[in-house]
């Protein structure tokens, strides 16, 4: 029998949606304007969106300062810039990070001429140094049913995997006093005796390991270890 811990499901189709003829927001934690008593920021992690933007559209956001600003394309490309001298292109197996020392705008430009992007923002609070970083980093799938670390710090921790139907996994926290938030991209997974399916999100703490198994193929998990408050 798996160890009980406290655990909070956040399902896809009651997120937080926000959307026009150009772009569409859907908020799993509370971003913006928007605010629900439950959905309040899991230890470090503020938010977690999944975002699309039409074809050659731009948008814009504010950075506050002591966040680190997460992208992750999961479809496409992303042309991005901000107010602090940064520019680059994002691509599928890529996670960019921003880590803001002073408010400022970035944006996220869709380059294609006829194609949708999608790509996940997560915004982490931040305690490291008093100045500006960023950086980009290539992780690669081509190893299957292996929850691997893309991003790691001393607050928070960032892992991914991808997984064929009926495989098992065993993530073990690094630290007893963090959680863990798990976020489905793809597929439906078993996660610790709880069934998430595709954008399906799960925050779970009290635990020193979670146990999960894919129930499908080609099923990705992104899971993020953070300090809790």
């Amino acid at each position: 029998m798996l160890p009980q811990a406290s655990s909070q499901i956040y399902k896809a189709q009651l997120r937080f949606h926000d959307e026009d003829e150009n772009y569409r927001c859907l908020s799993t934690l509370n971003f913006g304007n928007y605010f629900d008593e439950n959905r309040k920021a899991f230890g470090n992690l503020k938010v977690l969106n999944d975002e699309t933007l039409a074809p050659q559209q731009t948008k814009s956001f504010s950075a506050e300062k002591g966040e680190n600003i997460i992208l992750i394309p999961l479809v496409g490309t992303i042309d991005y810039s901000d107010d602090f001298g940064n520019k680059n292109y994002i691509k599928t197996e890529e996670i960019q990070v921003l880590e803001v020392s002073e408010k400022g705008n970035f944006k996220t430009r869709n380059p294609y001429e006829t194609e949708l992007i999608n790509y996940l923002q997560i915004r982490l609070e931040s305690d490291s140094g008093n100045q500006n970083s960023f950086d980009k980093n290539h992780f690669d799938f081509g190893i299957p049913n292996e929850l691997f670390t893309i991003l790691r710090n001393e607050g928070y921790s960032i892992s991914i995997g991808i997984f064929s139907g009926r495989s098992e996994g065993i993530y073990h926290l690094k630290n007893k006093s963090k959680g863990a938030f798990a976020f489905v991209i793809n597929g439906a997974f078993e996660f610790q005796n709880r069934l998430l399916e595709s954008r399906d999100g799960l925050s779970i703490w009290d635990v020193s390991e979670i146990e999960f198994e894919a129930l499908s193929e080609n099923a990705i998990l992104l899971l993020i270890e953070t300090r809790l408050k």
